[in-house]
């Protein structure tokens, strides 16, 4: 009944009863005394883990890229203690006209659309790869709901990306490690590179992504290897894309 309430009400009031949401969520389950803060502490550690993804071209690339030089500069360098938990919208904000970020590609409801802040899940896509290589836990991630890339337009294997929503879905990492770490990043107009940085080594543990393929979609499962085996570690389903 709270559902169907709350979808005769505008975006912006809907998204401002999430967010009052999860903070409550969080004060009650002590998740907001846990989460970093800005402007924290920054530090110049060694890479641990390392990679790259290309950035496509587009009619909206100037836009992404503005965007993702925004956000870089709340996350880069920002260091993660034991026992913290590092989530990106808390850092980074609301991503409005307001705050400076522009129109980009989004997907929302399965279609492509320009909204405020389009580009960012590729950097929280690239923050999620290196965490579940690192064995990092992941407290929150959201996959896409619909693949519309093509091999000219992905920068990740579906099933490592990490989709994002203002304050509705979030990458939410806990440093469960015992060591402090941040990510650090260059971002250029072709790549990005994004570093797992700690002043101690982490483990790069191999992960596998398998998927299978029907009509109405494709389904990604992805493994890491620790020890001897291997574990599951999601399985997603991305709807297959109508185009439009």
């Amino acid at each position: 009944m709270i559902r169907k309430l709350a979808s005769f009400l505008p975006n912006g009031l809907r998204r401002y009863g999430r967010i009052q949401y999860r903070r409550l969520s969080d004060w009650k389950n002590g998740d907001y005394l846990r989460l970093v803060q800005m402007p924290g502490t920054r530090s110049d550690w060694p890479t641990t883990l390392s990679l790259q993804q290309r950035i496509a071209p587009g009619a909206t690339l100037d836009a992404k890229l503005h965007n993702m030089e925004l956000a870089l500069k709340c996350l880069n360098k920002l260091d993660v203690e034991p026992g913290k938990i590092l989530s990106f919208w808390d850092l980074v904000g609301n991503p409005s006209q307001n705050n400076g970020f522009q129109l980009g590609r989004n997907i929302i409801k399965g279609q492509l659309v320009h909204d405020y802040g389009g580009g960012l899940c590729q950097i929280s896509s690239a923050m999620y790869e290196l965490a579940l290589r690192a064995g990092i836990a992941v407290k929150e991630r959201h996959a896409h709901s619909t693949n519309v890339y093509t091999p000219e337009t992905s920068y990740t294997t579906l099933g490592l990306d990490a989709t994002l929503a203002y304050g509705y879905k979030d990458l939410r990492l806990l440093n469960d490690t015992g060591i402090p770490f941040n990510f650090t990043f260059e971002l250029s107009r072709s790549q990005i590179k994004v570093d797992l940085c700690a002043p101690q080594m982490l483990p790069d543990w191999p992960l596998r992504v398998e998927h299978q393929e029907k009509t109405e979609g494709l389904t990604a499962r992805v493994f890491r290897q620790s020890g001897p085996g291997e574990s599951l570690i999601s399985s997603d389903f991305y709807r297959a894309w109508a185009g439009g």
